[in-house]
């Protein structure tokens, strides 16, 4: 899977701006790819670009995270980027029956269950409550 940006090693040794400056290019080789593969959501508003952050760990894109926007993605078929966009964060945001319950019993969304719990165990239950194919991005093509 993709991983965190990170310059290219030079021989020379780079002043601290240059490296700021090498590393803000690596973020922004990897951010092109990881839009190349419809694996992160970008929402654009006017001509600035969001990111939101809850799709990163530690610098770098969360594999399951980005394994089901990927999927999720492909389902919408030729709708706009902003609708890809919004049909994702419904998806991540609405609370999903088959996953596992919150402390007070009430249904999680994949999000919510995310920041709780372990990639590893965030993955098997999303897979285990076929929450992707039960998506609502594809119930709702606008």
């Amino acid at each position: 899977m993709l991983t965190a940006a990170k310059p290219t090693p030079k021989p020379e040794s780079r002043t601290p701006e240059q490296f700021a400056a090498a590393k803000r290019g690596a973020q922004k080789s990897l951010l092109r790819t990881y839009l190349k593969h419809r694996v992160v959501i970008e929402i654009e508003l006017g001509r600035t670009k969001f990111y939101p952050a809850f799709q990163f760990r530690d610098g770098k894109i969360i594999d399951a995270l980005a394994e089901i926007n990927r999927e999720l993605s492909s389902s919408c078929g030729d709708l706009s980027p902003n609708r890809v966009a919004g049909a994702l964060l419904d998806w991540w945001q609405t609370p999903h029956p088959g996953l596992p319950k919150d402390a007070g019993g009430a249904d999680r969304s994949p999000l919510d269950l995310l920041v709780d719990v372990s990639e590893a165990e965030f993955a098997d239950a999303v897979r285990e409550a076929r929450a992707v194919d039960s998506s609502i991005a594809s119930e709702r093509r606008l």
